[in-house]
């Protein structure tokens, strides 16, 4: 791979989804449960069939966007622009910044991570990164894919990115259905302090300390 910000793009990539596997593994062996990466739900079920070629596509696509084919290469404005490059450069940097960023939030999730909707029981986490956003794994994920778009400019990328972020909301909408029902009133008072997917003003005077 011969265009840096793809390279590190698509490194960060790989390192993502292998530190998803590294996690998954760590939850059976130290908590003894699934984490989800089989879904249980049906609802999950149907959104794997769409989301898998997905995932398939954002970490398949950045490694082979400098062949020569129209449908998956690099565009040469995109190689050659000095602002553009100068913008896919800070893309890459973000996307590589997401990563650390949602490794942060797998160990604030301790044994309540989970790629599914889980129906054990489990505390809810309400403090570090999840005092700024109800879901900053998915936030941070949305910007990594979005991050990959830029560094990568093409039609089958911006499909991708735009399936991944409309299944993310999807998700998290389905995921506070299932906790409210879990957790109540302690649920819906988090969900009104604290944003979906964005901070909500004055969130760190009305959540708990860590």
């Amino acid at each position: 791979m011969a265009d840096a910000p793809l390279l590190v793009t698509g490194l960060s990539i790989w390192i993502y989804w292998l530190g998803v596997l590294v996690t998954s593994a760590r939850s059976r062996i130290l908590y003894g449960h699934t984490s989800g990466i089989v879904p249980s739900d049906n609802r999950e079920r149907l959104m794997w069939i769409i989301w898998v070629p997905v995932i398939a596509a954002w970490i398949t696509l950045p490694a082979l966007g400098t062949k020569e084919h129209w449908l998956i290469e690099l565009p040469s404005w995109a190689e050659h622009t000095t602002w553009i490059i100068i913008v896919r450069w800070a893309a890459a940097l973000a996307a590589a910044s997401c990563y650390l960023l949602t490794v942060r939030c797998w160990f604030a999730m301790g044994k309540s991570w989970s790629i599914g909707v889980l129906q054990q029981d489990h505390g809810l986490v309400t403090s570090g990164p999840f005092a700024l956003s109800r879901h900053p794994i998915y936030s941070l994920s949305i910007v990594m894919m979005v991050c990959t778009a830029i560094v990568l400019p093409t039609l089958l990328m911006a499909v991708a990115a735009v399936t991944h972020i409309v299944l993310m909301n999807i998700k998290a909408r389905a995921e506070e259905k299932h906790l409210i029902k879990h957790f109540g009133d302690e649920y819906r008072r988090y969900m009104h302090i604290v944003g979906r997917f964005l901070p909500k003003p004055q969130r760190s005077s009305l959540l708990p300390a860590e």
